[in-house]
């Protein structure tokens, strides 16, 4: 076949992906607990603001022979210049018992206060035990950066607390309001409270939300996003669209503080059990929401397949929230987790998707990266592993993504005996294998090696899911440099 054919296919092909450039995102870190302890979970929940991350450790305990230990987070510190790790600090609950979960979720950010902006962080044990022996009613921490180094602050608690609410379940912080997601209060029907945060870190008020028709096992609650002066909650089995299919609850803020409601987002086509709402992301005028278990009418090779996940694009229309987008897994895996937690910052979407199959890895996970266009379409980016996949790893269990453009991925069912990773991936060109920001004569030796496999690699430039010629074109054409 002449080269001017081949280039001109490899253009086609890149066209037909919807992407043009040659960027990418490759892991640059990989971090492992300091902790003592054993047991896993590290990277359970993980959340990043400007140079700072945090991962939960729901699982860790110092005991061997213990099981379920009360749980810890760290709290990354990276070099503002080159992104390397300057410091890991772990925190704990100062009153944390065997089988908290604390670390099931984690938000940071900062606050504004007199003195100039601080950092925050809150951490949730949803399996907490409340007053007078109550089981699992859960609650929130608060820690915040001082002289010293970073101390709890605080514990946020509802109003009145009850058995089994699992307050805590899901979190999301804004720099003003601080959204607390509990599924299983109340039978499940769940609830959510959210409090506008004080300079301290600490709540100045309170407002509870329940559904508009609340049910047993509706799970409302189940995902929060906060967005200045909107919320966003997720209700996994709502019956809004067909029993159990899901549904997004929409709330204002009023100029009294309070929370209404605005509208319910549903999707008339979804089936029973698709658990639409399992992640959702609300940035200004574009909600995005996951659904767990939809189906695609029309797969990567023209054929339905089932239960492999979306990812849904709504933008607010003459107010009101309008469909524009299904994002689909690239490739046909069937209950890959595709959107089981997701991040966007306007213009980067991350997608997780934890039991995703690396060949004949199960479960290794996988994350997807997207960019959204001027035309508010997105189109896919990179698909990604870890350096390191192991079966049953759980990579991309919980994504975030900084302002730099920093995407931290927590893979917390890795099975060794400090159970759990943290991987930090930072932009670099496609086929850069090795993650040294460059395409050199070691991505090069890689490509050749994999020649004609069929699974997620960084040498396969083109994004097909196949390493061929497409691809080695490509990476010759940028060979030398990154084409950043």
């Amino acid at each position: 076949m002449p080269i001017a054919q081949i280039l001109t296919m490899t253009t086609a092909v890149l066209m037909g992906s919807e992407s043009t450039d040659l960027i990418g995102f490759r892991e640059s870190l990989l971090i492992s607990p300091t902790s003592d302890a054993v047991g896993g979970q590290f990277g359970a929940s993980v959340d990043t603001y400007g140079s700072v991350a945090i991962a939960g450790a729901t699982d860790q305990n110092p005991d061997l022979w213990d099981v379920g230990g009360p749980g810890y987070a760290s709290v990354l510190i990276f070099d503002g210049f080159d992104g390397s790790l300057v410091e890991q600090i772990d925190i704990q609950a100062s009153d944390g018992v065997t089988g908290d979960s604390f670390g099931y979720q984690v938000a940071i950010g900062s606050t504004a206060g007199a003195g100039g902006s601080t950092g925050v962080a809150f951490v949730s044990a949803p399996r907490r035990g409340g007053p007078d022996e109550i089981e699992y009613a859960g609650g929130v921490y608060v820690f915040r950066e001082n002289a010293e180094g970073i101390s709890e602050v605080g514990l946020i608690l509802p109003t009145e607390p009850a058995a089994r609410r699992l307050f805590g379940g899901s979190l999301d912080f804004d720099g003003t309001n601080l959204a607390v997601g509990a599924a299983f209060d109340d039978l499940a029907r769940g609830s959510v409270w959210i409090f506008e945060i004080g300079s301290d870190g600490l709540p100045v008020a309170e407002h509870r939300l329940e559904s508009n028709a609340p049910a047993s096992g509706h799970y409302y609650g189940w995902s929060v996003s906060v967005d200045g002066d909107q919320l966003a909650v997720g209700s996994v089995a709502d019956n809004a669209s067909g029993v159990q299919s899901g549904a997004v609850y929409i709330y204002d803020k009023q100029s009294d503080g309070s929370w209404t409601f605005d509208e319910v987002v549903s999707l008339s086509d979804l089936g029973y059990l698709e658990w639409f709402g399992t992640s959702v992301c609300l940035v200004d005028d574009m909600l995005i929401a996951s659904t767990l278990y939809a189906d695609n009418p029309s797969g990567p090779d023209g054929e339905p397949v089932y239960q492999v996940g979306a990812a849904v694009v709504f933008q607010r229309i003459d107010g009101v929230f309008v469909e524009t987008q299904r994002i689909y897994p690239p490739s046909d895996e069937i209950n890959s987790g595709w959107g089981v937690d997701m991040d966007f910052d306007g213009v980067v979407l991350v997608i997780g998707a934890n039991q995703w199959n690396d060949g004949d890895l199960v479960q290794t996970g996988a994350v997807g990266i997207y960019e959204r266009g001027l035309d508010d379409q997105f189109s896919i980016v990179r698909m990604e592993l870890t350096r390191s996949p192991a079966e049953g790893g759980s990579y991309g269990n919980s994504v975030a993504i900084s302002e730099l453009a920093r995407v931290v991925v927590g893979m917390p069912e890795l099975p060794e005996p400090f159970g759990g990773k943290v991987c930090v991936l930072d932009v670099t060109c496609r086929g850069d294998d090795d993650g040294d920001g460059d395409v050199g004569a070691t991505d090069l030796l890689t490509l050749l090696e994999s020649w004609g496999d069929s699974r997620i690699q960084a040498v396969d430039v083109v994004q097909d899911f196949t390493v061929d010629i497409y691809d080695l074109l490509l990476l010759l054409e940028q060979y030398g440099s990154c084409g950043l």
